[in-house]
């Protein structure tokens, strides 16, 4: 499944489901992750990295709950 800039994509959070405007996928900054991910404009207007692939089925799951590094980016 290839990702259109601008394209609605469903993200699961912990307030249920959000509609997402999909910006750019590039590779997480972890330095032990690595992996590619798809960074999303949330309606509030942050930027939220999200795992790829997609499901079909399900909403996205954010990539701060599933990056090997995500505690070096909490503030």
């Amino acid at each position: 499944m290839s990702i259109v800039r601008g394209e609605t994509i469903l993200v699961r959070s912990g307030a249920g489901v959000l509609y997402c405007e999909a910006v750019e996928e590039r590779e997480c900054a972890g330095e032990n992750c690595g992996e590619v991910i798809l960074w999303v404009r949330t309606p509030k207007g942050a930027l939220m990295p999200i795992d790829l692939p997609i499901p079909d089925d399900a909403p996205a799951t954010s990539h701060f709950a599933s990056c090997v590094d995500a505690e070096s980016f909490r503030r």
